[in-house]
């Protein structure tokens, strides 16, 4: 099990940190949903180190995840030494991953000090800075070919790829499935367009330029200085990909612009706040105002909704063909969800109509 540390590795660990006598104790770090992460101390020495087992059952290509994550390291220490990420350390061997007699692969990281993380934006300006951050992390890599970056996850935003397989889904549902669902499936069916922007974004690569992002931009993705609060860079760098101008902004309009989660079943008072709407967007341009095309700009409104939509599809395929991929609690549970996401969907839709005189189809 990857949420043990052998003996072995501790020495492997030891022996790569050049310590004459260690006495290096593990403390697992619970916060993390996908990697088993530790912090590592060595007590002779009082020095601290992120050791860290990528999930091979999401990634399963974990040095894939590590390259990645060298060749943005690098790029930045040379080309932007001001943007701060944690620091990578090679094994006694120089490699930067290491698999263990169990198949594990693990990496491991100088630790940063003094720092602190938030589970949950509860203030306005947090989620104008966090939209700053992630606007800055993409900023940052505008001389850097995103090409050169291998998807971990592939297809991950790939929005003609997740309605393929949504249609596959409705093809090969569970009959037991099936008929309750035939309102929200056509419901969702009949917003075809969205999958039509994308393409267009796909195909049409000056409007629409690849480039770095995080993909996965939410408040406890961010370390900040624990004394002053102040941002100090973003971590959980794993899906770190080539993707485009919607995907990052998107993805945090969907997490925080609804007055609702996405596990709530009671939509009655759902409402889109357009404080944090308004703080997303201004936090985002602020930063990305010089970066964005023309046209990116004309459709950063479009963010939202196509995040949106690709959740909901995704959360209805899952529930059709028997949850096999998010975790359930209970078994109509990703049904539940898609009527969520479809439900802040349409609101949001009106939103933008009202606010901004802004649609799509």
């Amino acid at each position: 099990m990857a949420d043990i540390i052998s003996r072995e590795l501790l020495k492997v660990i030891a022996l790569s940190i050049k310590a004459e006598q260690p006495d290096l104790v593990a403390e697992l770090i619970s916060t993390g949903l996908i990697n088993h992460s530790f912090r590592l101390n060595d007590n002779r020495s009082s020095g601290s180190y992120f050791l860290q087992s990528i999930n091979r059952a999401v990634f399963p290509d974990p040095g894939l995840v590590q390259d990645n994550y060298l060749r943005i390291y690098n790029y930045l220490r040379e080309r932007q030494p001001g943007f701060s990420i944690p620091k990578p350390l090679s094994f006694y061997d120089g490699k930067y991953g290491l698999y263990d007699q169990n198949g594990n692969y693990w990496r491991f990281f100088q630790w940063v000090n003094n720092m602190q993380t938030i589970s949950t934006v509860t203030r306005i300006e947090q989620a104008k800075e966090m939209a700053q951050t992630f606007g800055l992390f993409s900023l940052a890599f505008k001389e850097f070919n995103p090409a050169t970056l291998s998807e971990t996850l592939p297809h991950f935003h790939d929005l003609s790829y997740r309605n393929s397989q949504f249609q596959t889904a409705i093809a090969n549902a569970l009959p037991s499935r099936i008929k309750r669902s035939e309102d929200i499936i056509s419901a969702l069916t009949g917003k075809g367009h969205y999958t039509t922007f994308f393409e267009s974004i796909r195909n049409d690569r000056t409007a629409f330029p690849l480039r770095v992002m995080h993909l996965d931009a939410k408040i406890s993705n961010i370390l900040f200085h624990a004394d002053s609060g102040k941002v100090w860079g973003p971590v959980d760098l794993d899906t770190v990909m080539p993707g485009y101008f919607f995907s990052d902004i998107g993805d945090m309009i969907r997490s925080l612009a609804g007055s609702s989660e996405e596990n709530d079943t009671d939509l009655s008072s759902l409402h889109i706040r357009k404080d944090y709407y308004t703080a997303l967007i201004d936090g985002y341009s602020s930063v990305m105002e010089n970066e964005l095309t023309p046209t990116e700009k004309i459709h950063l409104h479009a963010a939202g909704p196509m995040m949106i939509y690709m959740q909901a599809i995704r959360f209805l395929a899952d529930h059709l063909t028997g949850d096999h991929y998010y975790k359930v609690s209970y078994s109509e549970q990703n049904f539940d969800r898609a009527i969520n996401q479809f439900t802040l969907l349409e609101k949001l839709e009106r939103f933008l109509l009202r606010e901004y005189s802004y649609s799509i189809g």
